[in-house]
């Protein structure tokens, strides 16, 4: 497989002039062999920068350079529309990279059992349930090697079983130099990553990896204040003032896990306060409000026809 890396070089992307840059003049390089997780809130650009890097996106402004010529590419769902069935529909992409016919068939079989595809490949894709449909988009990206594999939530909706499989198979893909790039949610929802990179606002920074000696998972608490609590005053004492972010009503604060968070939870509920959300899924940044859904605007779909 390549011995290239993959380069970007002020890649920037916005779906109109009136709206704000989705991706904002990023520099990226994709050494083979390594997996980079990126990882941000809905609507911040992940699918978008992997469409980009893909191909099937131009960018506003940038370029990459060195982009192998057979690329992998899961989306987030493969297009409603679709009339094939996984057998035909998978078939169809090993035309596309110009597969024995033969081969193309076993392989498919392969990859539907180490996915635990449930029933079959000759089901329509469209009457999948979302997490066999994406076994079905997770076996074509698999189908042959490739330089470059682009992962968008590959996790999302998996079952253990096919979870193994699917490690097994970027495990493989990764020792014959295939590059990846997964996005996700939280840090540590992809762990024995080479890089973690957070996006927001249009940037990329460098997350401490899950798995660093020292690295302790923080956990997002919101909470709405009371009637009578004025916001003007700041947070009240039992909130890290440092790390509280008010927002629409709502204190975003993000602690460590552990006794942290309950000492936290019940100074609030104490206090007349309401718990808005908890969410466990920050490693080693600090939290990062999210980008509103509209900065993200749907693609072409991936081989549709």
């Amino acid at each position: 497989m390549t011995t290239v890396a993959t380069v970007a070089s002020g890649l920037s992307k916005r779906y109109s002039r009136r709206q704000p840059w989705v991706l904002d003049h990023l520099d990226l390089r994709f050494e083979p062999g390594t997996l980079t997780v990126v990882v941000g809130a809905n609507g911040c650009g992940k699918s978008t920068l992997l469409r980009v890097l893909a191909g099937v996106s131009r960018p506003t402004e940038g370029l990459i350079t060195q982009r192998p010529r057979q690329v992998g590419y899961v989306p987030e769902r493969l297009p409603a529309r679709l009339q094939m069935t996984g057998r035909e529909y998978l078939a169809h992409m090993g035309r596309l990279r110009s597969l024995d016919i033969s081969y193309a068939a076993r392989r498919s079989e392969d990859l539907a059992a180490r996915l635990s595809l449930n029933p079959s490949l000759d089901v329509r894709v469209r009457s999948l349930s979302k997490g066999n449909s994406q076994k079905v988009a997770l076996a074509q990206a698999f189908l042959a090697p490739v330089g470059l594999l682009l992962l968008d939530e590959p996790w999302s909706g998996l079952d253990p079983s096919a979870s193994e499989g699917l490690r097994e198979e970027m495990s493989s893909a990764r020792n014959e130099g295939t590059a990846v790039v997964a996005t996700s949610h939280r840090a540590d929802a992809i762990p024995g990553s080479d890089r973690y990179l957070l996006l927001s606002g249009g940037h990329l920074r460098e997350l401490v990896p899950p798995d660093a000696p020292g690295t302790r998972t923080q956990v997002v608490v919101e909470l709405v204040a009371p009637h009578h609590f004025s916001r003007g005053d700041g947070p009240p004492s039992w909130v890290p003032h440092a790390e509280a972010v008010p927002a629409e009503g709502v204190w975003r604060v993000s602690v460590p896990s552990g006794p942290t968070v309950d000492q936290l939870l019940a100074h609030a509920l104490s206090a007349g306060w309401s718990v808005h959300r908890v969410d466990p899924g920050t490693l080693g940044a600090a939290f990062t409000p999210e980008v509103p859904p509209a900065d993200e605007a749907p693609e072409r779909p991936w081989a549709s026809s």
